[in-house]
């Protein structure tokens, strides 16, 4: 039986690949060791199909975690709704993204370089002052909607509690990778609501659940 031929991946479809595939190495590697030659053998294509894509590397290395800005931009967005109470909000949104480390780990260890990458090489520390600062407003806007609700203290500073519990991704993320269990992780995100809220959440912050 003669095989079928390969379907051809659109434009899109190959980005989407390839940008998968150098998420994938850049975890393996290390952002600063990403190279077109790595992606490829990732993805299984030619190097120059990747160049095609990314014509260097600091577009390759750019485009990497443009990727993980969309896909963590997303899931805040989708949290921080209106029509969602502000304390579930922020607690959903940080157990969503802890759940999503064990869906895609490559895409946390990426993020967690990334969030340390102050020597701003490729351009890529200037990209996370950008999704820093759009997720803190975003978790700052819930925080001011709760205070006006009377569900969180109006003593608390909305910007500076959303640093802090952006910032507790950083440890979260540690704590997967140090196969802490779910019961674990969840008790220091509640915890660091609590720090961050000076607002206890349903079942209480000091809940060993």
């Amino acid at each position: 039986m003669p095989h079928k031929p390969r379907q051809r991946l659109s434009q899109a479809e190959r980005r989407a690949q390839l940008l998968r595939g150098a998420i994938a190495e850049a975890a393996n590697v290390g952002l600063g060791r990403l190279t077109h030659a790595g992606v490829a053998r990732e993805c299984g294509v030619s190097v120059p199909t990747v160049f095609s894509y990314f014509e260097n590397r600091t577009a390759l290395v750019k485009s990497t975690v443009e990727e993980v800005k969309r896909v963590y931009l997303e899931l805040a967005a989708y949290w921080h709704r209106p029509e969602i109470p502000p304390l579930a909000a922020l607690e959903g949104h940080v157990k969503a993204y802890s759940e999503s480390i064990k869906d895609e780990p490559q895409y946390a260890q990426v993020w967690l370089e990334w969030c340390t990458a102050v020597r701003n090489e490729d351009g890529i520390w200037d990209s996370f002052l950008d999704y820093h600062n759009r997720i803190v407003e975003m978790m700052a806007s819930s925080i001011r909607r709760g205070q006006k609700q009377g569900d969180i203290a109006r003593s608390t500073n909305a910007t500076d509690a959303a640093r802090l519990i952006l910032s507790s991704g950083i440890t979260i993320t540690q704590l997967h990778f140090m196969w802490r269990d779910k019961r674990e992780i969840n008790r220091f995100i509640r915890q660091t609501l609590y720090m961050a809220l000076h607002q206890d959440l349903p079942g209480g912050a000091g809940s060993k659940r």
